[in-house]
């Protein structure tokens, strides 16, 4: 046999990677020829004479790559591959036959008996080492890729996430064994298509679901990442995070690969107390309403808590709140559910309860279990708290009517002098009914397009002139005119329609403000009920991109209390807007409890000054140092601020004396149409020009 050389230096083979061959042939000069050009190009050399042996020598490991003559007596090639892969998968382990005679049969029998490649006789040094370096890169690519599989195998193992993988052009998709498990099912159970994931979706999130998935889709967010809830195996609903990314793949495929973690016990419990928080208890409310059984409901509110959060510092105020919540537990039945909604605000679910005297009792022994201080850090605390209750019965359909009346109790508890609970009245069919009716009358609404935008100034006090608007929502009824805010946005927030009246708003007042002749800004309000949906900011930035609207120009309005709510979660949402240009305005600022320890941590750029305020500095000289103190504090975090409800001369001269620098209220204009508000803009750009 022939075998020709060349020398290391014209082949570039001294480059070549490092690798342990192994040479099975039976001809001792071939042997030796080949172990001679390898060694040059720095492999590591073992040969063998015949199978049996090379065999034995593959068997005691390190090996990477077989050179495997094909003609040998007594045990062929093909009897030698044979037994390789029987231990070792092409992949694995790749195997080169040399053919002494070239025949087409012999090749195509190496290539169908599971070897890698071939060689013909007189093998030339150049193309034997260019295939072997071939499949020894390829064998350590695909190492590579299995131990890369491995370990984001373990990663998402030790992560609790479930993989799925969408083809949205086939419509093939694949879920996990994980992502199925965290649901309830086994591997060949569950959803199978996108269409049945949808169908697991709790009904008042798949359009924000769908919505995520678009915006992404459409480049308008840099990753899918949404949380919503999906229905478990059981029937119940738990909450998920899912986050995916999407690819466009050649000409005709495009996919969306994600992983998935269900996030039940952080959507569903306060950090601060471990108790549930506002979205469980209003699960668990629900739940009691179908079950059509007598219960009570109360919220309870500690006394002085203002007082002590802001004398002894927020981490103090959060040591309270523990130490209150695993009081009051303690006298409650395990059927009985305590959680705290934001603040210093906590509801009690009691199914067991079913009239006033038994609901008065359980809270007198709950407030047995305050008679002793709860001690923070040094301070020996007396604490108290005021109750308002309401026992439902069959007349009660509705989570939020529950609630309010509850709300309205506590109201008259905190205006008597003695701790006792204080009980809501309990509804007349015709106001349930009536309730019910406002309901539809919103869904219609939605449908038939009737919610529009009024735009009431914003001006800048040095000057007089219009800086800008604020957009505000009203229902424009037909055959009832415009109807306010206050009558419609209650039941809206309760039922989970304000999200859409938002956004409409939203829509109307970006596409107005684009048409206006000068660049002034806008601001929106956005609902407290809203703040934490991961869908905000994409709903926010389609609207901009339909409109045109520079962002900069854009305001979010929030209020103080939606902040105290959940103060690390708002800071997270601000920083987002923020980041994208987006102004962001505290509304009823002064209004809340404790915003001076939290402000600092928000990137809001305007403080607005509640109108309760701007009333009071007539009354005293207290309450011009009030407006005066938050204009210092909005100067000292280099925030803008607004004073709300300007209704007088006087008030206007004295917030100008105080370098507030915005204003509004009816003193300058009620709310306006958009073509007036247009109207008032041109208006003074011609002033302007005349003056000029």
């Amino acid at each position: 046999m022939e075998f020709v050389t060349a020398d290391a230096a014209t082949t570039g083979a001294t480059t070549a990677p490092a690798g342990r061959i192994l040479i099975i042939d039976d001809e001792a000069n071939i042997r030796a020829t080949m172990t001679r050009c390898l060694k040059r190009s720095a492999y590591a050399v073992s040969v063998a004479a015949d199978g049996p042996a090379g065999l034995e020598q593959l068997a005691a490991g390190d090996i990477d790559l077989v050179l495997l003559d094909i003609n040998m007596p007594g045990m062929s090639g093909f009897d030698v591959l044979a037994e390789i892969r029987r231990s070792h998968a092409p992949s694995e382990l790749p195997v080169l036959m040399v053919s002494a005679s070239g025949q087409s049969c012999d090749i195509l029998r190496a290539i169908q008996s599971d070897a890698n490649d071939y060689v013909v006789k007189p093998v030339e040094a150049r193309a034997l080492l260019w295939r072997i370096e071939t499949h020894l890169a390829r064998c350590r690519a695909e190492l590579a890729l299995r131990e890369s599989e491995q370990r984001l195998t373990l990663a998402l193992r030790g992560s609790n996430e479930g993989l799925w993988d969408w083809d949205r052009d086939s419509g093939a998709i694949y879920f996990s064994p994980r992502w199925k498990a965290l649901l309830g099912y086994g591997e060949t159970e569950g959803p199978a298509s996108f269409d049945a994931w949808l169908e697991l979706v709790h009904p008042d999130d798949r359009v924000m679901f769908v919505g995520a998935i678009d915006a992404h889709v459409s480049g308008d967010t840099p990753q899918l990442d949404i949380e919503y809830r999906i229905r478990h195996r059981s029937g119940e609903y738990r909450w998920a995070r899912t986050r995916g990314a999407y690819a466009s793949i050649g000409r005709n495929a495009a996919r969306i690969v994600g992983a998935q973690t269900d996030v039940t016990d952080r959507k569903l419990v306060d950090a601060a107390t471990g108790l549930p928080n506002r979205v469980r208890f209003k699960d668990c409310l629900d739940e009691a309403l179908r079950a059509k059984q007598p219960f009570a409901v109360a919220l309870i509110n500690i006394d002085r808590f203002r007082v002590i959060n802001e004398g002894l510092g927020s981490e103090a105020g959060d040591v309270l709140l523990g130490c209150f919540a695993e009081r009051f537990k303690g006298a409650l039945a395990p059927a009985h559910m305590l959680a705290r909604l934001g603040g210093d605000e906590f509801a009690l679910l009691a199914p067991d309860v079913s009239s006033d005297a038994e609901m008065s009792l359980l809270i007198a022994e709950c407030r047995r279990r305050f008679e002793a201080p709860v001690t923070v850090g040094e301070h020996a605390l007396h604490i108290s708290f005021r109750v308002g209750a309401v026992i439902a019965d069959a007349e009660h359909r509705v989570p939020g009517d529950l609630l309010h009346r509850a709300d309205m109790a506590l109201r008259s508890a905190k205006l008597q002098i003695e701790d006792r609970v204080a009980f809501g009245e309990r509804p007349a069919r015709g106001v349930a009914l009536a309730r019910l009716k406002l309901e539809n009358d919103l869904h219609c609404a939605l449908a038939q397009d009737e919610f529009v935008a009024v735009f009431q100034p914003i001006v800048a006090l040095a000057t007089g002139r219009t800086v800008g608007f604020e957009a505000l929502a009203r229902w424009h009824k037909p055959g009832q005119g415009m109807i306010a805010p206050g009558c419609f946005v209650p039941v809206a927030e309760e039922t989970a329609l304000i999200g859409a009246i938002d956004d409409r708003i939203l829509a109307l007042a970006c596409g107005e403000a684009a048409r206006w002749p000068c660049p002034a800004f806008i601001t929106v309000n956005v609902s407290g009920y809203r703040f934490g949906d991961p869908a905000l900011i994409t709903g926010i930035a389609r609207r901009l991109a339909g409109s045109g609207l520079d962002p900069r120009r854009l305001k979010l309005e929030i209020t103080e209390s939606t902040i105290m709510t959940d103060a690390s979660a708002t800071a997270r949402t601000v920083k987002a807007i923020a980041e994208r240009g987006i102004g962001v305005a505290i509304d009823d600022f002064g209004t809340g409890y404790s915003s001076l320890a939290y402000l600092h941590r928000f990137d809001a750029t305007t403080l607005k000054i509640d109108r309760s305020f701007v009333q009071a500095m007539a009354e005293s000289d207290q309450g011009v140092e009030i407006v005066r103190t938050i204009i210092m504090l909005a100067r000292t975090l280099k925030m803008s601020v607004v004073a709300e409800g300007i209704e007088t001369r006087a008030q206007c001269d004295v917030l100008r004396a105080l370098s507030c620098d915005y204003g509004q209220g009816y003193y300058f204009a009620k709310p306006l149409s958009a073509d007036d508000a247009r109207r008032r803009l041109s208006l003074e750009i011609d002033m302007v020009k005349e003056a000029v």
